[in-house]
């Protein structure tokens, strides 16, 4: 690190009461120099920002232990896809939150698999599934653009553990909720780009399901498909770039391109959380579409029992609605057929000889499984996706939704018309209910709908 770098990291612990390190030419923040078992949260600078212009820097959390074990894990915290959802209720994180060393982040509990790995966790604070490069047409309230950097931020932490960590013997690829999409996201990059011997992808409660043809639209708008994260996997870059790729096909292309990396599911039977983040994209594209706890179950299992068809799928379906079970203290004490989450985790990531089993509360026989790995894996070692420019107006890399308001109360003027658009609509559709004699499309199509009844 060097005394100037060393001087800095100490510095900032004094200062705020926690371990931080800013990258530097001088402050290469090593494994070796950072304090083992605990969190220290590394600012990279560079291109990395949260969503707003005058939200704190980003960091990701480091906390070494092994050398050779690696949780790389993407944290969740909701999602901001247009300016409604980024402008009035905000629900996603708009700030570093720092993962307090509880639940798979634990380092006491001896029930818990993962204690003694190494811990990089990717931080979330740009509301677009860890894959966002978009400068928006609309404001934050400093009168800034609204930005999502999630790619570079993300990029940035895995551009770090390329740095400091060598060959692994042990990899686990996770995510929880919204971070569970960013982790199925990056999957075929980093698999491909990370040196192991033994991996697994684990997924924890959101296995993508989104009302049909809105993830496509909903990747472009956040500027995923310019990145590079999909370019050395054509046919996934041409899906992405046609608004049609979907987080159910990253998933099967990772499931077929890397046989001998198990893919596990954590998830509840009636996750209230995916029900309503579904019915938020329904409402923002407009979609007629409301999704039920019941139609969510349905959806769940006929998911499951796609994935399912691959050999090395397993799944830990827990009965209820929780959201997510990873990050939280619960992680100890839930359960399926009375054995614990930590010790059904204890199987991953597999080596040659082992196996683990699918566990599921109820009547789902379909998922009952056991996959036994005979061979390592083999893993590519290639080169990470691409690092992004720094903003600019013309900036080739930086996806310009639409073209940038000159008074922020642009977009209210936009709600206005649509208000306008409406009530205008609503009139019309009054002067045609006076005029018996004409059947306007919607009641003779209501009309059909009634008699196929």
């Amino acid at each position: 690190m060097g005394f100037g770098g060393l001087l800095l990291c100490v510095l900032l612990v004094a200062a705020r009461g926690q371990p931080e390190c800013r990258l530097s030419e001088s402050s290469p923040c090593t494994l070796a120099e950072l304090p083992k078992d605990v969190s220290t949260l590394i600012l990279p600078g560079g291109n990395t920002r949260c969503i707003f212009s005058d939200s704190p820097k980003y960091g990701f959390q480091v906390v070494p232990g092994v050398a050779d074990k690696l949780l790389l894990f993407f944290q969740g915290g909701g999602a901001c896809f247009n300016d409604a959802s980024t402008q009035t209720a905000t629900p996603c994180l708009t700030r570093v939150v720092q993962q307090p060393l509880v639940g798979v982040f634990d380092r006491e509990s001896l029930t818990n698999p993962f204690r003694d790995y190494t811990v990089v966790h990717i931080n979330y604070c740009s509301g677009d599934l860890h894959v966002g490069n978009v400068a928006r047409w609309y404001l934050d309230k400093a009168g800034q653009r609204v930005e999502q950097r999630g790619y570079a931020n993300a990029l940035s932490a895995l551009k770090w553990t390329r740095s400091h960590l060598g060959r692994l013997s042990a990899l686990v690829v996770a995510g929880s909720s919204t971070g569970a999409l960013g982790a199925q996201l990056w999957a075929p990059a980093l698999l491909r780009s990370l040196s192991f011997d033994a991996a697994s992808l684990l997924i924890d409660s959101d296995l993508g399901i989104f009302p049909r043809h809105a993830e496509g639209p909903l990747l472009t708008g956040f500027g995923a498909c310019e990145t590079g994260l999909f370019s050395s996997m054509p046919r996934l870059q041409q899906r992405c770039t046609a608004r049609e790729l979907s987080i159910e096909e990253v998933f099967e292309d990772v499931a077929t391109s890397f046989p001998r990396v198990t893919m596990a599911a954590i998830t509840s039977t009636g996750d209230k959380m995916q029900v309503r983040f579904y019915n938020a994209v329904c409402m923002a594209n407009m979609l007629p579409e409301r999704l039920t706890a019941e139609g969510f179950h349905a959806r769940l299992l006929e998911r499951l029992e796609a994935y399912n068809r691959h050999p090395n799928f397993v799944t830990f379906l827990i009965s209820g609605e929780s959201n997510y079970f990873l990050p939280l203290k619960a992680y100890f004490s839930t359960e399926v057929e009375g054995i614990p989450l930590p010790r059904w985790l204890d199987d991953l990531p597999e080596g040659p000889g082992q196996s683990i089993s699918s566990r599921c509360h109820g009547s789902c026989w379909k998922l009952a499984k056991t996959w036994s790995l005979s061979r390592p894996p083999i893993s590519a070692s290639e080169d990470l996706p691409t690092d992004v420019a720094p903003h600019g107006e013309d900036d080739p890399l930086i996806k310009i939704a639409a073209p940038a308001p000159s008074l922020p109360w642009w977009s209210n003027s936009y709600y206005a018309a649509l208000v306008l658009t409406s009530l205008l609509l609503c009139a019309g559709a009054a002067r045609e209910r006076r005029k018996p004699a004409v059947t306007s499309f919607a009641s003779r199509v209501l009309s059909q709908e009634s008699d196929s009844e």
